[in-house]
């Protein structure tokens, strides 16, 4: 279902006017911050280079600036890790990939990309799996993740747990990966750490998970093969990252299989809802419903709700939101919105019809809804040139009920609700089409054909090129949809605040003092300025003690 999106054409105008006259600014601050970066690197500060890097890349994700990859910034970090990291020995190329290493940022217990280094460690029985995290810093790691390494034969390592800056961090994940034959980076689009520590030809073949497709992301001069997990990914990595297509593969998420613990019925009940309402299911994080030209999500929803007396809407995630309280009034409770939920299983298999978050869409969460057998819709208005911001994967495509306008969306959400025979119809299609892409069985033949791609790749050492700025669709609605302050500038200062510990002891002084003036340091937390005059590995450390002390206590 594709209908003009008439009722939206004054908001999408508004925002792609908005979009074009913040773009240029975006893009010439962080041309800026680049700039300080080399500047800093030429006079042999490399840790302060390597900081405002990452406060580049920080800014081209949060503040979109059209740029889609920057092979100015790596082929910096490429040089200072000549200069700053030990090489490792030349290594043979292995026969077979028995050993994997996966490479995170952080490794959350929410979110469908912590979910998906799990399942891919226990689907691939037949080799051993290690994992290295760069900064998880106090965030638990999840057992399930633990537990799946050790049962294939791994180890973990959490490289900001130990003693050291940025380049002792990306030694020790240099000298790790030799024990590896293939490295594969679920990495935050800003982290510097692998960008150092892979920026070597001695080093096994790396691939690059491509989880965050729709925005700016640092790694193509590192990465062997790309692993694009959907068609809109792996056009954006040719058009727009310029990545030959022969270095990319093809990899969808993969789902546990779709058997439910309890009926819809029982899983309602256990909610607390009616056993006969028609529940409308959406799960994703708080930042996801963003409020878009002064409608919410509750808004979207409330036409259709007032006209179905049984139907309810459940989100999880949002929280209490006081923008939907108008909505949620007249609905007069039938909108419940829930804070985001460590295991929402329950509310899927409760689910009669799954809608996706709106304006920025949760694909795994609607995967996981849909392999149950529920039917999913999707609200997306942005225009194929935007397909990247949209909900697709190989198992939703042509099954998912994708809407371009809200005359639409309202028309498909009724006739979900009032014909049971049509809901049951198309969720057992959609479950079938999933299976047949993200189960185990024909998700593993994908994970092969990568091994195989992966083994036979040259090592790709990067190419210097000039940073090209985009400033057509998506690019014009991306900073609409994911949220964030348009004021760049303020950014330099504000993350430098969070990044003082990864600075010598000597630039940190200075720039604390700097900061200090500036009065960037006020809301410093309970602890004081003081704090951020340690070295991160440190401070870490002691906010991990404190935790366990409290937890003890």
């Amino acid at each position: 279902m594709d209908v003009p999106a008439d009722d939206f054409a004054p908001l999408l105008a508004e925002i792609r006017a908005v979009g074009q006259a913040r773009l240029p600014g975006n893009a010439a601050c962080f041309i800026r911050i680049a700039e300080e970066a080399e500047r800093l690197a030429a006079q042999g500060r490399d840790d302060e280079a390597c900081v405002q890097i990452f406060i580049a890349a920080f800014h081209a994700v949060a503040r979109h600036s059209g740029l889609w990859a920057s092979p100015r910034l790596e082929a910096l970090l490429a040089r200072i890790a000549e200069r700053r990291l030990r090489d490792t020995p030349g290594r043979r190329a292995p026969g077979a990939t028995r050993h994997v290493m996966h490479v995170a940022t952080q490794v959350p217990a929410l979110g469908g990309l912590a979910r998906m280094m799990e399942r891919w460690i226990r689907a691939d029985a037949g080799r051993t799996h290690s994992v290295a995290i760069t900064r998880q810093a106090i965030m638990p790691l999840p057992e399930s993740i633990r537990d799946a390494v050790i049962q294939r034969g791994g180890t973990v390592r959490i490289l900001d747990h130990r003693r050291g800056g940025l380049f002792e961090r990306a030694q020790r994940l240099r000298d790790a990966a030799q024990a590896a034959d293939l490295i594969v980076l679920h990495i935050h689009p800003f982290d510097i750490v692998p960008q150092l520590a892979f920026a070597t030809p001695n080093r096994p073949t790396v691939v690059y998970l491509d989880h965050a497709d729709h925005g700016f992301w640092l790694g193509t001069h590192i990465t062997d093969v790309m692993a694009s997990m959907r068609e809109a990914g792996r056009r954006i990595m040719i058009e727009r990252r310029g990545i030959p297509p022969g270095r990319i593969a093809v990899l969808p998420t993969i789902l546990d299989e779709g058997h439910r613990r309890v009926s819809r019925q029982e899983a309602k009940r256990r909610i607390g809802l009616p056993e006969d309402c028609v529940l409308l299911v959406s799960v994703a994080r708080e930042r996801k419903y963003a409020t878009l030209g002064g409608i919410s999500f509750a808004d979207l929803h409330l036409q259709t709700l007032l006209e179905h007396p049984k139907a309810v809407l459940l989100t999880v995630g949002p929280g209490a939101r006081e923008d939907w309280s108008d909505a949620m009034q007249r609905c007069q409770g039938r909108i419940i919105s829930l804070p985001e939920h460590d295991d929402p299983r329950l509310f899927f298999e409760a689910a009669d019809i799954y809608v996706d978050s709106f304006p920025f869409v949760s694909i795994t969460s609607t995967l996981e809804a849909a392999i149950l057998g529920t039917p999913a819709v999707s609200l997306f208005p942005f225009g194929r040139d935007s397909a990247v911001l949209g909900c697709n994967m190989p198992g939703l495509d042509r099954l998912l009920v994708t809407c371009s306008s809200r005359g639409a969306y309202h028309k498909a959400l009724s006739r979900l609700i009032t014909d049971e025979s049509h809901r049951q119809e198309l969720g057992a299609a959609l479950q079938e089409q999933i299976a047949a892409n993200h189960i185990q069985g024909a998700w593993l033949d994908r994970l092969e054909a990568l091994y195989r791609q992966a083994l036979a790749a040259p090592r790709h050492g990067g190419a210097a090129a000039p940073d090209q700025v985009f400033e057509g669709e998506p690019d014009v609605f991306i900073q609409a949809i994911h949220g964030g302050q348009p004021d760049g500038e303020r950014d330099r200062n504000r993350l430098l605040k969070y990044e003082l510990g990864l600075l010598s002891t000597r630039a940190r002084m200075r720039e604390w003092w700097r900061l200090w003036r500036l009065g960037e340091l006020r809301d410093a937390g309970r602890y004081g300025p003081a704090v951020r005059l340690l070295p991160e590995w440190l401070s870490t450390a002691g906010r991990r003690w404190r935790r366990r002390w409290t937890f003890f206590s």
